[in-house]
């Protein structure tokens, strides 16, 4: 019997890994949540009653809580999912090894080499992949688009904890009003046009799955995809990450954004993520399994054929619509619908209907315990 622990940090990727592994045999699953909330329980009841479920508490003792998890169920593996909790693990990568804990992802280095913005922007300039342009900040007014973004992850006052898009005169005060440390920070152009996913798994740095998405619609300030289908996308430009990617020994999977200049069609290095994305249902739905190329060796993707099955998260535009008045900034949307897509919905299934119906009045109460508390 074969264990795996899941890390619900993204609950949209989570139950993305859920599906996946019930559909395996000889699968012992255990899910883990830094604190347990009642949503849980709607979100994931067709799997908490049948797992075993934990809270590890503050992110600073997921070591200590997986320790004490190989003492009471034996090895395991660990699903790579949240950043936060991931760079805590990265850091014990040897520790767990020894602990016949399995995880893949890259070496601690590599990780946050890729994982931090400024030093992302530098390598892939090393491999030739073009990246945003980096600006100057104007003092006083808005006079150009342009994302501000954290050089490195860090809990530090007046440090960003993700990048910040400013594309308006609200947006140029909401982002002077925070008084960032500009120090720890660094400007680049926004890049205006469609945003892809090159999503893939690599084993020391082979590929052995890949999946392409392009990405029609995306929250304020540039957060949650919420509508994307399968794309692809030119071979020069996967090439170019596949051997970036092969020099730095990748294990695991890893997201990697691409923007495409709508001026001038090109395209530019926005991030990559080491982990599992919001959006992996859609790779599921058509036929790329990444929860199962790192649970089983045999499998691979590398020749991957859409079924039109597209992603969408309805409640995903009303959780945009609070990020809009807090941000100041817009939904981006972007041409490129297929009418042969049929669209389904992340929640909207038979596992987590429930969680669909409710999530909208989850949100709503989210929002207004904020402001007031």
């Amino acid at each position: 019997m074969r264990k795996v622990l899941v890390l619900i940090e993204n609950s949209r990727a989570a139950i993305a890994e859920l599906r996946s592994l019930k559909k395996m045999e000889d699968m012992e699953v255990h899910l883990a949540v830094s604190r347990k909330v009642f949503t849980d329980k709607i979100r994931y009841h067709k799997y908490i009653d049948s797992a075993n479920y934990y809270s590890y508490g503050d992110i600073k003792n997921i070591i200590v809580f997986l320790e004490k998890l190989v003492e009471k169920i034996g090895s395991f593996m660990v699903l790579p999912n949240g950043e936060d909790v991931l760079r805590e693990i990265v850091k014990s990568k040897r520790q767990l090894k020894e602990l016949q804990i399995g995880i893949s992802i890259p070496d601690e280095n590599t990780y946050r080499l890729f994982s931090d913005k400024l030093t992302f922007a530098k390598v892939c300039n090393e491999f030739g992949i073009r990246t945003p342009h980096e600006e100057e900040v104007g003092s006083k007014h808005f006079d150009q688009k342009f994302v501000i973004k954290p050089k490195q992850l860090s809990n530090e006052p007046y440090v960003l904890a993700t990048p910040l898009l400013i594309e308006n005169e609200k947006s140029f005060k909401k982002f002077k009003s925070l008084r960032l440390d500009l120090s720890k920070h660094f400007v680049q152009g926004l890049i205006e046009g469609p945003s892809y996913y090159y999503c893939a798994a690599y084993e020391h740095g082979k590929k052995r799955a890949f999946f392409i998405q392009k990405n029609l619609h995306q929250q304020p300030n540039g957060k949650s995809i919420i509508k994307a289908i399968p794309f692809s996308l030119p071979d020069n430009i996967i090439d170019s990450i596949d051997k970036m990617m092969e020099e730095y020994h990748w294990e695991g999977v890893m997201m990697f954004e691409l923007k495409e200049c709508t001026k001038t069609g090109a395209l530019f290095a926005i991030e990559c993520n080491p982990r599992f994305w919001g959006p992996l249902q859609l790779a599921q739905d058509n036929d790329v399994d990444f929860v199962r190329v790192l649970v089983d060796p045999d499998y691979k993707r590398l020749n991957p054929v859409s079924k039109k099955v597209g992603y969408i998260w309805r409640a995903g535009y009303f959780h945009g619509l609070f990020l809009k008045l807090k941000t100041k900034t817009s939904f981006q949307k972007f041409i490129g619908e297929d009418k042969e897509i049929n669209y389904k919905d992340i929640w909207g299934r038979n596992d987590t209907l429930l969680y669909f119906i409710m999530e909208p009045f989850i949100i709503l109460m989210k929002e207004i315990r904020g402001r007031i508390f």
